[in-house]
Formats: C-alpha cells, sequence, structure tokens
C-alpha cells in the first residue's frame, strides 16, 4: 500500500496523514477552508514487514473555491474513480466498500449496476475514453454472463470477483437477490443504450450481453406462488423461500417492479403494480 505526507512548505516539516497503510491507489485530503497551499509525497508500504520506500516527487496543491460546475465534475470523477480504480482486477465488479472490513473479492451486484451508470458519466465528462469504458463494461457483462452464479436468472447480492461464486450476505440469503439485481439490470439497460455505436464489435457485444443477461431474469419465477402479483426479494437454493421478504411499500425496491412488468421474456402483469407493490 501507500502512505501519504503532507507539509505546509516544500522543504517540511511533512506529516504522514493516514493512520495504517493505505491500499488504495486514490487519497482524497478534505481540508474545508480555501485558499491553503499543501506540499506532499507518498511513498509505498510493506503492510507486514512494516518496510518502507523512499519519498515520491513532491506535487503541491491549493485549495479554492469552486463554481457549481467545478463541483459537480469533482463529486463526478470521485464517484466515477471508485468504481473505476477500485474495481476488482479480475471481472472489474464493484466492491463492496473500502475499509468496512469486505474483503478485497467481495463485490456487490446492485453496486456494479450503479459502477456501470457511472462509467457512461465518465466518458461524458472525459476521465476516461469511449475505449477504455466499452473495455471494462464489456470485461464486467462476460464474467457476469460466464462466471457468476445465478438462480433463476438473478445475481446474488455478494459474489466473489474472482470466481463468481456467491458470497452469503446473511445466514439464509445465499441465492438470487431480486432488488439487486434489479440495480443491476438498471446499469445494463443503461449501457445498451449508451453504447451504440453499430459499427464497433466491442459496443455491439456489450449490447448482445445486456440483452441476454436482462431476458434471462425470471422476474415472474420471484413471486412463491404461480399468477400471485406479489415479487420476493430472495430465493435459496438451500434454503428456499425462508427469508419470505415480500417487496412491498416505496421504498428502493419500486425498480424491481417496474423491470419486471417491462420484462420481455418473464413478465409481471401490469396489475401487480398496484396489487403487489
Amino acid at each position: 500500500g501507500y502512505h501519504v505526507y503532507r507539509a505546509d512548505a516544500a522543504e517540511g516539516p511533512f506529516t504522514r496523514l493516514n493512520k495504517s497503510v493505505h491500499k488504495a491507489p486514490v487519497y482524497s485530503d478534505f481540508l474545508g477552508v480555501n485558499g491553503r497551499t499543501y506540499h506532499y509525497y507518498v511513498t509505498s508500504a510493506a503492510i507486514r514487514s512494516g518496510g518502507e520506500s523512499g519519498p515520491s516527487n513532491l506535487v503541491s496543491a491549493i485549495s479554492y473555491t469552486m463554481t457549481d460546475e467545478q463541483l459537480l465534475t469533482s463529486v463526478q470523477e470521485a464517484t466515477f474513480r471508485y468504481f473505476w480504480d477500485y474495481g476488482h482486477p479480475v471481472s472489474g465488479l464493484a466492491r463492496e466498500g473500502y475499509g468496512f472490513g469486505h474483503s478485497a473479492d467481495t463485490c456487490t451486484s446492485g453496486g456494479t449496476g450503479m459502477g456501470l451508470m457511472a462509467i457512461c458519466v465518465g466518458v461524458e465528462r472525459g476521465f476516461v475514453t469511449r475505449v477504455q469504458a466499452a473495455q471494462r463494461v464489456l470485461q464486467i457483462l462476460t464474467f457476469l454472463d460466464e462466471k457468476a452464479s445465478r438462480f433463476h436468472g438473478a445475481w446474488s447480492h455478494w459474489m466473489d470477483g474472482g470466481t463468481g461464486a456467491t458470497k452469503p450476505f446473511s445466514q439464509y440469503d445465499d441465492g438470487g437477490d431480486l432488488v439487486e439485481t434489479a440495480y443491476l439490470v438498471q446499469g445494463m439497460l443503461t449501457v445498451r443504450q449508451y453504447f451504440d455505436n453499430a459499427d464497433d464489435p466491442v459496443e455491439t457485444e456489450i449490447r448482445r450481453r445486456a440483452t441476454a443477461l436482462w431476458e434471462a431474469v425470471a422476474w415472474s419465477w420471484y413471486r412463491q406462488k404461480p399468477r400471485a402479483e406479489t415479487l420476493y426479494w430472495h430465493w435459496s437454493p438451500n434454503h428456499g423461500w425462508r427469508m419470505n421478504h415480500a417487496i412491498v411499500g416505496y421504498n428502493e425496491c419500486m425498480i424491481a417492479y417496474l423491470l419486471a412488468i417491462a420484462s420481455p421474456t418473464y413478465p409481471m402483469p401490469a396489475t401487480s403494480y398496484y396489487r403487489g407493490w
């Protein structure tokens, strides 16, 4: 990982900002004060041995009052960088938080959907090129298609970003998670719409994979009883409907019903919005 040092003057003295080894290649130093100049350098650090390299080249930055446009860009880039720089190196999936005690291989299906959307914003804002973004998106979709476990077309809340195996979210939640799947599908439909170049083979494959994955989600199966109009959040091959969590009420789950009703392959009746949701 890394250590980050800061000083008021180029000649020092420098103070280390991070208490423990900082593992991510991005660090944000929030000051809350404008017109302040600081100088920085970084060292590489070994977590177990405690060894540390010499300092990097010195850089400096001045805090300043942002325009609304600069602020929006700053927030968008910080959000984008989480999904881009901290994405899993094998799959590109979004990891479940940084510094919250999760394994570095614990990835989230819903967060990956949000990451797919953020990548489109990253292209529009010029944080990465369209070619770079398309390659990352296809990496994610290919992994979700070929490696990740699925349960009647739905993905689990957590999965191993290297193997695709389900990582239980709780004791009985070790199978399909329809709400997290809905967040993921939102992202898939977004990239399918955004990467629309018919002459580009990578973008064409993005659209093909996104369509196949979206159409494979068996929304109408997630209602426990045939012809019922209420969807259920979880199903496990080991515990069945043990969670017994109906998706109802005004919260973050409305999208599950909207997608289920819109599904071209496993649709719920439109009346389920009123009688189920």
